[in-house]
């Protein structure tokens, strides 16, 4: 699984943008965005909701990994 990081840098990638462009986008520095790319420190909410606003980021793939309808394993009690 890939990490918060690794998925924030996908997302900038995918949208071809550098750092730089990227940060002013979701309202960061560049060298805060870099560190988050780098996952020296998680993402505050404020920045996981303005990937989710700006780029339409579903916000269980962006936290967690995973997709939410097909890799969520549903436990019975």
């Amino acid at each position: 699984m890939s990490t918060i990081g690794e998925r924030i840098r996908s997302i900038r990638k995918l949208h071809k943008y550098n750092q730089t462009e990227f940060a002013v986008i979701i309202g960061v520095s560049q060298g805060t965005l870099s560190e988050l790319e780098l996952d020296k420190y998680k993402p505050s909410l404020d920045i996981v909701m303005a990937l989710h606003d700006q780029f339409k980021t579903d916000l269980y793939w962006l936290v967690y990994g995973l997709d939410q309808v097909s890799d969520v394993v549903y436990r019975v009690p």
